[in-house]
């Protein structure tokens, strides 16, 4: 009826006033918008809610972690994966995600073939958290490194006797008690001798 009523409506001359209202309306409305949005910005500054902050800090790491698996399989995502365990590295350094970040990154440069920049990735993790979860797996890494992939035997049996003296009670610590005396020699030389019944 409104619409029948407007269109039957003879031709009004131009008024500049009629314009200025819907415009006057529609600025207000904008303005109103920004003002909300503003006062949800301060609203989620103030709070600190996680839907304004972006991903949380664990969120940030899984992504980075996944980054990584993927980069180990594909020269082509090693870059982007890099670039997000340092950004958990630098931007959650004083978090035990650093550690496992740091660790994430020397693992992926391993697994890349990277050797010497897993060693330095595994060293950077020991000078930077000595006291963390993953220390102790660090430290035997750069022993396996040495012996296994390297052939660097004095190198790898001052990597294991470290995980002995630093991390003492701990599986690894126990792994490189056994595994000391046997650096350089072929596996099937000892493992054998300590699989033998007839041996003390």
């Amino acid at each position: 009826m409104c619409f029948r009523n407007r269109a039957t409506r003879a031709p009004q001359p131009f008024n500049s006033d009629r314009i200025s209202l819907p415009m006057t309306h529609a600025s207000s409305v904008i303005a109103r918008a920004f003002s909300a949005a503003s006062c949800m910005v301060w609203a989620c500054m103030a709070v600190g809610l996680l839907a304004c902050s972006g991903p949380s800090p664990e969120q940030q790491l899984a992504a980075a972690e996944a980054a990584a698996v993927e980069a180990a399989h594909d020269s082509t995502k090693l870059t982007h994966a890099t670039n997000l365990l340092e950004g958990v590295i630098s931007a959650q350094q004083d978090t035990p995600n650093a550690s496992r970040a740091l660790k994430a990154l020397a693992v992926l440069l391993q697994q890349r073939g990277d050797l010497e920049g897993a060693i330095a990735g595994y060293q950077r993790l020991l000078d930077l958290y000595p006291g963390s979860a993953e220390a102790d797996e660090a430290q035997f890494m750069i022993a396996f490194i040495y012996e296994e992939h390297l052939g660097d035997f004095e190198a790898a049996r001052k990597a294991y006797q470290a995980v002995i003296d630093n991390h003492p009670g701990t599986e690894l610590a126990a792994n490189a008690q056994r595994l000391l005396p046997n650096v350089g020699r072929a596996p099937e030389e000892w493992v054998n001798f300590q699989d033998d019944p007839a041996s003390p």
